[in-house]
């Protein structure tokens, strides 16, 4: 996809997740708890946490979740894209509204934990009465970062193209014929190794699925201003707030309006809290001008992570 693309970038990101990987590492050193076993119940509450969020898309009454797309997991952040080509103008508005509550619907949620233990627990779930010398709860939460890209290239096909013969003269058939077939395995592997797709061998055919890979001034922004996001609110971008409807409930407060229904759609009866927040172009590193955006949030997403590490 390039050119005139309509999307929602979406970042989802563990709070501190580099110091409950550290807490987990210390305990695991005084206490001798398996370090694999702590990380694997790290990254389960985050798999978790997605299933809960992707869970919430698919539950709105609006949002289409085929046209929701997970470009790359970095570490503990996952980048989503969510596709709205084909829409007018006032369903654009519609989805990103409704995209906006269900990121504040996940938010509204108690958040995972990952429990550290001495001795470790068992893995029969039947036992009951293990007695632990020690233990240690560390709640996995997060942060959101959202905006509107208009121009974003999709570098998916390009790779392809352009590594595909590179990497078949690498290969043993190719080192020795000059060719191979997309069916080679050897071929297979190292592009699926690469990440310029993944595929398997159907004799001397490949099925592929190609993984879409985003960049422009736009993406770069967007990841510029995820720095600056925090827990339990949405940081959102000037580009998105643009196109939302929103209503002044109180002193700082607003509603969120669909177009079509004229309904509110937050977390919080009486409105969320949208707090502005200007990025000057040294904050932002580089993007001419600078950048405005705002802090969403309400009363629960902010009750629920009073117990999580600050950002």
């Amino acid at each position: 996809m390039s050119g005139n693309a309509s999307l929602l970038a979406i970042s989802l990101d563990v709070v501190d997740s580099t110091k409950i990987k550290s807490s987990l590492a210390d305990f695991s050193g005084m206490h001798g708890t398996s370090l694999d076993k702590l990380y694997s119940e790290f990254a389960k509450m985050m798999l978790i946490s997605m299933n809960r969020f992707i869970e919430l898309v698919d539950l709105d009454a609006v949002l289409d979740i085929k046209r929701l797309f997970l470009v790359k997991r970095i570490g503990d952040e996952y980048w989503y894209v969510y596709e709205l080509n084909g829409l007018e103008q006032h369903d654009r508005t519609r989805h990103s509204t409704h995209m906006l509550m269900a990121i504040m619907a996940f938010f509204s949620k108690s958040p995972y934990e990952v429990v550290a233990t001495n001795p470790e627990e068992p893995d029969d779930p039947n036992v009951w009465d293990t007695e632990f010398d020690a233990m240690m709860r560390k709640p996995i939460c997060w942060k959101a970062t959202i905006d509107h890209l208009s121009h974003a290239m999709d570098l998916a096909g390009s790779a392809d193209d352009k590594l595909d013969e590179l990497l078949a003269g690498l290969t043993a058939h190719g080192k020795k014929w000059g060719f191979t077939t997309n069916g080679d395995n050897e071929l297979l592997e190292l592009k699926n190794r690469l990440g310029v797709g993944f595929g398997y061998a159907a004799g001397q055919k490949a099925i592929y699925a190609m993984r879409s890979d985003y960049i422009g001034i736009e993406v770069d922004r967007f990841f510029r201003m995820s720095k600056f996001s925090v827990k339990g609110k949405i940081l959102a971008g000037r580009e998105l707030l643009a196109s939302l409807m929103m209503e002044e409930a109180s002193p700082g407060k607003y509603m969120f309006r669909d177009p079509l229904s004229g309904g509110s759609f937050t977390t919080a009866n009486n409105g969320a809290y949208v707090e502005h927040k200007i990025f000057s172009e040294r904050e932002i590193k580089g993007i001419k001008g600078g950048y405005a955006g705002a802090y969403i949030f309400d009363e629960y997403s902010s009750a629920l992570t009073s117990g999580c590490s600050s950002s």
